[in-house]
């Protein structure tokens, strides 16, 4: 006989909780440091503040600039850990004082098994000395027990030969009853051991909870950026904080090599002519990401550079817009006019998150293709970014999607998914190969009051028109050229692609539309610079109408020449129920009935169609 552990917790049946939701003592103590923390950042704001108050007095650049530091610097810093200290402070309280209601359940759960295992070992001895005395085997296992009828003597035992009738009634009994009891002790650890990982799962989800809120507290989304920080966590952070990193500013960058800026500046370069400039510099990835931020804003913007040197600009602006704000918001054009420092970093700590959640969708799509970001700057007071699935220097098929109305840095995560749509749907086809899809959101889209107006297309497209001629003039000698460059546009997207492909000095193979809020009058497919267009509008899709109603009247799908496709379900394929891009949800409203399934959900034939198109230009 195996006999039962002395403890429930040594049974292997009640794993021991993780870290975090250990003893609830503990999670209440690093709440109250949480406290004590947020107090000494009050005193430490005190005391700048009060420093600010004397040097106010004073005058001297060198006191100016002390007092600007101060104030621009370390006030920021200090209020960004204290209110993040605050929240932290909120949610492990939370977490502990719940911890300490699920310590009272689980002792509970454990003293109850606790009292079983002793029934199971009690039980057990009296079930093995009956079964010696009558000459059988005894149970092998605590785990197991005995059946309810007392087995026949062994031959030549004592049972056998002196068990009366009496007897072996009163014996046959006693063993029932040990056999009962043992049997539903094992029932009942079961249903401990059930209900304490029913309680570990309350916890578990508790924790992540917990960690999501730490997260997401602006010293939280701060540390999650200074991950991907190409000079490290600490300058990065002192950078956010102080303004400083061991008396270096992010303005103490080395100086830009000569011929830079006549590659970079405005003249009488092509932009075939840019890029064989940019060639012969031979700067790396790591060269452009030391240069100075006007130069970098100036390389992330070029459309006719290579997609690295975009990349490596503007991974280095973003981290820099998230560390240092003030030092890159007027580089970045933003002075006078657009989004102001705390929207500035708010915007590219959105962007920083779509990226790194593109990174993590990559990893679940065909052949897990690079992310590459380029295109951060100021366009119309508004902050620009493109992410892209695939490698944008290599590609044979690209597709570039165009977000609509309210479109931006704060929403790119949203239409990146789209792209990571695209990018699947493409390369669900055989013989998928060479595909790279690119978010575009280079643009300040319209808002409700400005999207039956032509303003915000006319703007929009002369930028679209640029990057689209930079694709192909970013090529270098011995690189594969584009073979298929198509465009697909989403809502006023489409408005504001129709003007850039009348302005776009290269053609490209396909313009797809869907949900389109119309073209301008005048327009015919002929004049789109493209070699075939198609359009598909959901007859769910009751809001890209509205956008027909002003300057830009003319549904793509009445146009001769333009091919229409069907958004319907049936034959497998889902029915589109909304105006989304690729949301996938199951509330209806006035606009979306039915649900909403956006035209790029997986499972569309509108997504199937452009995934075909994309990759050979025949919509499946």
């Amino acid at each position: 006989m195996i006999w039962p552990p002395a403890s429930a917790e040594s049974t292997g049946d009640f794993p021991p909780p993780s870290p975090l939701q250990g003893d609830p003592a503990e999670a209440a103590a690093w709440a109250d440091h949480l406290r004590s923390v947020g107090g000494h950042l009050l005193d430490y704001t005190w005391q700048v503040q009060f420093a600010l108050r004397t040097l106010s007095g004073l005058s001297g650049r060198a006191v100016e600039r002390i007092g600007r530091g101060l104030d621009s610097d370390l006030l920021p810093g200090a209020a960004l850990v204290s209110g993040s200290v605050g929240e932290a402070e909120r949610a492990v309280r939370v977490f502990a004082e719940a911890a300490e209601g699920w310590g009272r359940r689980g002792r509970g759960i454990l003293l109850r098994a606790d009292g079983r295992l002793r029934t199971i070992g009690a039980t057990a001895s009296r079930v093995c000395a009956m079964a010696d005395a009558i000459g059988v085997t005894g149970p092998s296992t605590w785990r197991e027990a005995p059946q309810a009828r007392l087995p026949a003597p062994g031959a030549g035992s004592w049972g056998s030969e002196g068990m009366g009738g009496a007897m072996a009634a009163r014996w046959e009994a006693a063993w029932a009853l040990a056999a009962v009891a043992w049997q539903r002790a094992l029932d009942g650890l079961a249903a401990d051991a059930a209900e304490w990982r029913r309680l570990q799962e309350v916890r578990a989800e508790a924790e992540r909870r917990v960690l999501s809120a730490l997260a997401v507290t602006s010293l939280g989304r701060l540390l999650g950026a200074a991950e991907t920080a190409a000079a490290g966590a600490a300058p990065f952070l002192a950078f956010a904080l102080t303004g400083t990193h061991h008396g270096r500013g992010p303005a103490s960058r080395r100086a830009a090599p000569a011929g830079l800026n006549a590659v970079l500046g405005p003249g009488a370069l092509s932009a075939a002519g840019r890029a064989q400039a940019w060639r012969q510099l031979g700067l790396g990835a790591a060269d452009v990401a030391t240069l100075p931020v006007r130069q970098m804003v100036a390389i992330a913007r070029a459309t006719a550079l290579p997609a690295w040197a975009r990349e490596a600009a503007s991974l280095e602006l973003l981290h820099l817009a998230i560390s240092s704000p003030a030092a890159v918001h007027g580089e970045l054009g933003f002075v006078g006019s657009g989004i102001g420092v705390a929207e500035l970093r708010a915007d590219a700590l959105r962007v920083h998150e779509a990226w790194r959640a593109a990174h993590d969708e990559a990893r679940l799509l065909k052949g897990r293709p690079p992310v590459q970001l380029v295109g951060l700057g100021n366009h119309d007071g508004a902050l620009t970014a493109a992410i892209v699935f695939g490698d944008l220097d290599r590609a044979t098929r690209v597709g570039v999607n165009v977000s609509g109305m309210n479109s931006g840095a704060s929403s790119i995560g949203s239409d990146a998914g789209g792209g990571a749509a695209l990018f699947r749907a493409a390369q669900a086809h055989p013989g998928a190969s060479g595909v790279a899809t690119v978010t575009w959101i280079g643009y300040r889209a319209p808002d409700a009051t400005e999207v039956n107006g032509m303003a915000r297309a006319e703007a929009g497209g002369r930028e679209l028109a640029a990057f689209l001629d930079g694709l192909r003039a970013s090529r270098g000698p011995g690189e594969p050229p584009i073979e298929r460059l198509s465009v697909f546009a989403h809502s006023y997207g489409s408005t504001t692609a129709a003007v850039a492909l009348q302005h776009s000095g290269s053609r490209v193979d396909a313009f797809v539309t869907y949900g389109s809020a119309g073209f301008p009058t005048g327009v015919a497919p002929g004049a789109l610079h493209a070699d075939r267009v198609f359009a598909t509008h959901a007859p769910g899709d009751q809001t890209a109408g509205f956008g027909r109603l002003g300057s830009h009247p003319i549904d793509p799908r009445r146009l001769e020449g333009v091919t229409v496709l069907s958004a319907e379900g049936g034959d497998g394929f889902l029915r589109v129920s909304s105006h989304d891009m690729h949301t996938e949800g199951v509330a209806p409203s006035p606009l979306n009935w039915g649900g909403k399934t956006g035209y790029l959900t997986q499972g569309t034939r509108s997504a199937a169609a452009m995934g075909g198109i994309l990759l050979d230009g025949v919509p499946r």
